[in-house]
This record gives structure tokens, C-alpha cells and sequence, in this order.
């Protein structure tokens, strides 16, 4: 299922699922935007797919910001192990250019958010702003969190709420 689609001023860049034997997985695509044909040069053939827990039914995109650099990708998963709704944020840092994932941010390119205590974490949306990423989203089932995070290394802002972080 498509989810979100960005101009990068170049080319199209789609943002949807990719289930493959019950494994849903996250899945970049970047195409021409008048011939829409896949730009090779990105992942393999023009697609990148993450997948940011292997073996989870649960995973699922959120939203999509762009850089000149950068695709981030706001996603979310079923928590390991868990057999009710624990999802968790996750956020990935993907090169513009080649589709890869940016290993200086986060953890080999990833950020992952949740509370094994709670329920319902999904993220809505983020965005691009300066040095910083915004992201918005569901902490537990009835409360919005919005976090602040740098943009090349995915650490939370600790002078943005507490702890870089709003919970409302």
C-alpha cells in the first residue's frame, strides 16, 4: 500500500509496504517523474526496502521528509515478543542519492522509540526543520508525543520538552 510520496527536485520518491510471505516490510521507491521509470542508480532497480523488524506482520510506514541529502522515513513495528499491540516508533535515515541507509545516525542508521510498559505507539508525521527533525505521533493510546532530533545523529534535542521529547 502507498503511503506518502515527496519531489526531491530530481525525482519522485514513494513511500509504501512491501508484504512478502507475511513479513511486511518497509519500501522506498525513486522514479523518473515524467516517464515515471524506476532511477536505477537508487537500492536495486530503483527500490529500498527495510525492514525494520525481520519476521514482524507489523510493520508499517508513517510518513516520509526529505533534505538535499536525505529521505527520513518515520515507520512503525509490533515490539518483539509481544503478543498485544506494543508498537514502536522507528526512524531511519536513507542517502538521497543511493538509497542507503546513513550509519552515523542513530544505530546503523536507525532510531527506535517505545515503551514496553504501554500500548500504542505509532508516529503520524515529521518534518525538516534546520538541523532537526520533528516527529509526531501516538505515546500510549490517547496521548501525542512530539520529539526533537538532530538530523545527523537521530539523538533526541534535551533542551526541546524534557529530555527532548512532549508528551501531551
Amino acid at each position: 500500500r502507498g503511503c506518502d510520496i515527496a519531489y526531491d527536485g530530481k525525482a519522485l520518491i514513494l513511500l509504501g509496504n512491501d508484504d512478502l510471505s507475511g513479513d511486511s516490510r518497509i519500501r522506498l521507491e525513486k522514479r523518473d517523474p515524467i516517464l515515471l521509470q524506476p532511477i536505477r542508480s537508487f537500492g536495486t532497480d530503483g527500490v529500498v526496502v527495510w525492514d525494520p523488524t525481520p519476521g514482524s506482520p507489523y510493520d508499517g510506514p508513517n510518513a516520509m521528509a526529505l533534505d538535499q541529502d536525505s529521505i527520513y522515513v518515520a515507520a512503525h513495528d509490533r515490539a518483539p515478543g509481544s503478543t498485544e499491540p506494543r508498537l514502536r516508533w522507528h526512524l531511519a535515515k536513507f542517502d538521497t542519492a543511493t538509497g542507503a541507509l546513513v550509519p552515523s545516525f542513530g544505530q546503523g542508521g536507525t532510531v527506535t522509540w517505545g515503551r514496553s510498559t504501554k500500548h500504542h505507539h505509532e508516529p503520524s508525521d515529521l518534518c525538516v526543520l534546520g538541523d532537526a527533525l520533528y516527529i509526531a505521533g501516538y505515546a500510549d493510546e490517547f496521548y501525542w508525543r512530539i520529539e526533537k532530533r538532530s538530523k545527523i545523529t537521530g539523538l533526541l534535542d534535551p533542551s526541546f520538552g524534557t529530555d527532548g521529547a512532549i508528551e501531551t
